[in-house]
């Protein structure tokens, strides 16, 4: 688990990534409460969105600063609503180079299967079954 502690005003805050089942999750936490949750399959991804969530914590402080009479509740509901925002255009990125990637790959499968399949007799082929 790795940590960032920040502070507002009198709040301790914490940005998080840890190693959960067979993935990664990265957070944020104001005082006791998590403002942030993201799941991960793959932990390059998730190192570079905590990499990117925490310069957008930075970011934020400094573009955003409130007063002490500010309501914490409705802070911490903006700046939620902040890391969801950025959060999904980061994985709208990530995404599109899988979709890519994977679509390549499909299409290079296809071909071969079409170049195979001239060679094999119908009673070659074989289907799944849904029984074992």
């Amino acid at each position: 688990m790795k940590t960032k502690t920040y502070r507002h005003s009198r709040v301790a805050c914490k940005s998080y990534i840890k190693n959960v089942g067979f993935g990664w999750e990265v957070g944020f936490i104001f005082g006791s409460r998590p403002i942030f949750v993201g799941n991960f399959i793959n932990a390059r991804e998730a190192k570079q969105w905590y990499a990117l969530m925490n310069r957008e914590i930075r970011t934020f402080a400094r573009r955003y600063t409130v007063g002490r009479t500010c309501p914490t509740a409705w802070f911490t509901h903006f700046f939620g609503s902040h890391l969801y925002r950025t959060y999904y255009n980061f994985l709208d990125r990530v995404f599109t180079k899988h979709h890519r990637t994977y679509a390549k790959a499909v299409n290079r499968d296809l071909r071969r299967y079409r170049q195979l399949s001239k060679r094999w007799y119908p009673r070659e082929r074989t289907a799944f079954l849904k029984a074992a």
